[in-house]
């Protein structure tokens, strides 16, 4: 984390994580997402609401509206 540009929060206490190292971590936490009863953390909506409330899934959408019409 501080070996990029950084960040204006601290990154690993408030993401909604979890953070992983290797390959096999992402896989495996991947995984579990498709469990049976998988919940996202309690976390996931403060964050998502602090960062993560103007979006709505049309991005791509609106790019190409922009550009080719």
């Amino acid at each position: 984390r501080d070996k990029l540009r950084g960040f204006y929060f601290d990154f690993e206490k408030e993401a909604p994580g979890p953070l992983v190292k290797t390959t096999d971590a992402v896989i495996e936490k991947i995984r579990e997402t498709e469990a049976p009863g998988y919940r996202l953390a309690d976390i996931f909506e403060p964050f998502y609401q602090r960062f993560c409330y103007l979006e709505e899934g049309r991005s791509s959408e609106k790019v190409v509206e922009k550009i080719f019409k």
